[in-house]
């Protein structure tokens, strides 16, 4: 059975009526895209309810564009509109103010990330000032005991997380990764201990070949109190020598 199909006259229920505008004004906006997308062409829609709420679709720009391009095109062909100038500056006027109203919204949404912004700066800086804070203000015992007990708590969340990392188990996996495969040489074919041993004689061969530099012990013996004194007893040995 097909759908009853309405009487073309007005709906006399108020409420019904409400529900059929509301039914139709979506297909009619929804018949107007799909023609806008299909033939690629403008497609503007003004609509009132029966209570007055005003909907407006246009498929490219906004509204009054597509009428201001209506009036400038029946002037160049000599049309002519009633109150064709009063609707056009009303016209553009809306134009301007939807314009600043966006540019309005845009800027609210902005204050309101900068507000955001500033409050966690602030709260950063609070608690900045909680690691390091001013003696100068300190003026009494209870926010001295805050200071040191939100320092205290600092201190031990830090000390748990060092034993958290340091109690960590190792993952057999990155201890495999972390191993260091040997170059293939020609002392491949010895051990471990071996090689460390042959390291050792290596190093001591070239060291017996390189000129060993003099170095100076250093310590207190070569201070002048030590010269001095030392000065003073060879010159005693000597003369009880002599004698």
């Amino acid at each position: 059975m097909g759908r009853n199909k309405l009487p073309l006259k007005k709906i006399d229920n108020p409420c019904r009526r409400k529900i059929t505008y509301s039914k139709r004004r979506d297909g009619i906006i929804k018949k107007a895209t799909e023609l806008s997308v299909l033939c690629d062409t403008d497609v503007g829609v003004l609509m009132y309810s029966p209570h007055g709420r005003l909907t407006t679709f246009s498929s490219n720009g906004s509204i009054e564009d597509i009428f201001l391009r209506y009036f400038d095109q029946s002037s160049e062909q000599g049309g002519t509109v009633e109150k064709e100038g009063y609707l056009y500056q009303n016209l553009k006027r809306l134009k301007h103010e939807k314009e600043m109203l966006e540019q309005i919204a845009k800027m609210e949404v902005l204050m309101e990330k900068v507000n955001e912004i500033r409050q966690k700066l602030q709260e950063r800086r609070e608690k900045m000032r909680s690691y390091n804070p001013d003696v100068v203000d300190i003026n009494a015992i209870l926010d001295a005991n805050a200071h040191r007990q939100f320092l205290f708590d600092a201190i031990q969340n830090i000390e748990k997380l060092g034993m958290e990392i340091f109690h960590e188990p190792i993952d057999l996996q990155k201890s495999e990764s972390l191993q260091v495969t040997l170059p293939a040489t020609r002392d491949a074919h010895l051990t471990a201990n071996e090689l460390v041993y042959a390291n050792g004689n290596r190093n001591l061969s070239q060291d017996d070949h390189q000129p060993k530099e003099a170095h100076l012990p250093v310590g207190p013996h070569l201070t002048l109190e030590y010269l001095r004194t030392q000065k003073h007893w060879n010159l005693q040995g000597r003369g009880q020598g002599n004698a």
